[in-house]
């Protein structure tokens, strides 16, 4: 228990907005962190396969920048997923024009002592409807460290009419807390683009559509989710 109750206090967010950042290790943070055995899921090979710890926060928070944004992100760190709460992003090209949009996200985790982080998996679903004289594109970067450690991209032609979903593998270094307390710098970058530039005359009415939609609702409007394995030191 005595752990537990210390690992409370270690653990927390730094909030980054606009281009300021502030602390915000709050009371409900030490409170409601809890530690559960979890041997499930996808871990690395460079990563041996023991119990992980799972860990379960409240809503935190998340820095945003250039973002078209309708209410304020959050993440949610429940077992070993972090789910992104954000509003719809989207991209909506009238006949003769090319639209674009990026939204950049951030938020810190501070690892506790004793253990290892790494992401391994980035999630998302989407939207695209494009008519024919028009395409689309979606990309999504997960950034550690400053380093872009996963890019995922796509391309959407013209008669394409459909959802996506994307499951990526994240290949990155492996954070390492086993002798003192490591704060990491997690973000997500996307972008998209949609054309309606080459639409055909008699195109009144149509328009190219390209959008990140909601891949959860359990716990609110969740955009990504980024899996992790929080492993302890031996």
């Amino acid at each position: 228990m005595q752990f537990i109750k210390q690992l409370g206090k270690q653990l927390g967010f730094l909030v980054l907005v606009g281009s300021g950042m502030f602390s915000a290790l709050s009371a409900s943070a030490q409170t409601s962190v809890t530690i559960n055995a979890n041997t499930e899921g996808n871990i690395p090979p460079n990563i041996a396969s023991r119990p992980t710890r799972a860990f379960e926060f409240k809503k935190f928070p998340v820095g945003f920048f250039h973002c078209p944004v309708r209410g304020t992100p959050e993440a949610i760190l429940n077992g070993d997923t972090f789910s992104i709460v954000f509003s719809k992003f989207e991209r909506i090209a009238p006949p003769t024009k090319v639209v674009s949009e990026s939204c950049n996200l951030r938020f810190n985790l501070n690892v506790p002592v004793g253990f290892k982080v790494q992401p391994i998996n980035l999630l998302y679903n989407g939207f695209a409807d494009v008519p024919n004289g028009g395409s689309a594109d979606v990309a999504v970067r997960l950034v550690l460290q400053g380093k872009v450690t996963a890019i995922s991209k796509q391309s959407f032609a013209s008669g394409f009419s459909d959802t996506f979903s994307k499951d990526v593998a994240v290949v990155s270094d492996t954070i390492n807390a086993c002798t003192k307390p490591v704060n990491i710098v997690v973000g997500i970058n996307s972008s998209m683009i949609a054309r309606a530039n080459n639409l055909p005359a008699t195109s009144a009415g149509l328009k190219t559509q390209i959008s990140i939609d909601t891949i959860d609702t359990s716990i609110g409007t969740v955009l990504f989710k980024i899996k992790f394995a929080f492993l302890p030191c031996t």
